[in-house]
Order: structure tokens, then C-alpha cells, then sequence
């Protein structure tokens, strides 16, 4: 017994490939977080 039942794509509509480089302000914000979370070596 075939189902015609469908299934839709789990990433349908959303954005695919490669994402933006991180700016260095992000990259600092990052760093300040990991800092205060003494969790420096993540």
C-alpha cells in the first residue's frame, strides 16, 4: 500500500550555502562573553 502523503522539506524557504564572514565587532563580542563566562579556552 503507497501513501501519497508528502513530506515537506525540512529547510524549505530558508536560506542555504555559505554564510557571511563574522565581523571583528562580532568576533569581540564573542570574545567578551566567553571572558566573562571564564571560559576562555572556548
Amino acid at each position: 500500500m503507497e501513501s501519497t502523503h508528502t513530506r515537506e522539506a525540512w529547510n524549505k524557504g530558508k536560506l542555504i550555502g555559505q554564510k557571511p564572514a563574522l565581523k571583528p565587532k562580532d568576533i569581540w563580542a564573542i570574545r567578551i562573553q566567553l571572558q566573562n563566562a571564564n571560559h576562555v579556552r572556548d
